[in-house]
């Protein structure tokens, strides 16, 4: 990996911890950087502002929270036991001490800020249901 895919991992992954502790409103930039150990001019060379930033995490947040896999049914088990196994699976990946951190920012500032939200999911490639790759 490039130094320059480094800081900004650098910088994403203190901007998670910095929105998961202060929330959007009460997170600073210059925390993000020095988390990150980069200057705030690398910091707006990769992020223009602090809302690029955040909209950066909720796409992380969405993407991680469409891990799992489709669940098949299986005609030769029983729909009780598969629907258990898919729930337990989905569970798993919506309950990890990481993806719940960061739901919770993501989604009280979508709360807050109801444009952001629909800009988010109206441009977001996990926005679209799976029939609409077909077309």
């Amino acid at each position: 990996m490039k130094l320059t895919e480094r800081k900004r991992e650098s910088i994403i992954e203190a901007a998670i911890e910095e929105f998961r502790e202060q929330g959007f409103l009460g997170a600073k930039t210059t925390r993000i950087a020095k988390l990150a150990g980069v200057s705030s001019r690398t910091l707006y060379n990769h992020f223009e502002t602090k809302e690029a930033l955040f909209d950066v995490v909720s796409e992380i947040m969405l993407a991680r929270s469409n891990v799992m896999s489709p669940v098949s049914y299986d005609p030769s088990h029983g729909l009780e036991e598969q629907l258990i196994d898919a729930l337990e699976k989905y569970i798993g990946v919506i309950t990890n001490g990481d993806a719940i951190g960061l739901q919770r920012i993501v989604i009280s500032e979508f709360l807050r800020d109801l444009e952001r939200s629909r800009t988010i999911f109206c441009e977001s490639r996990y926005a679209r249901l799976p029939s609409d790759e077909a077309h």
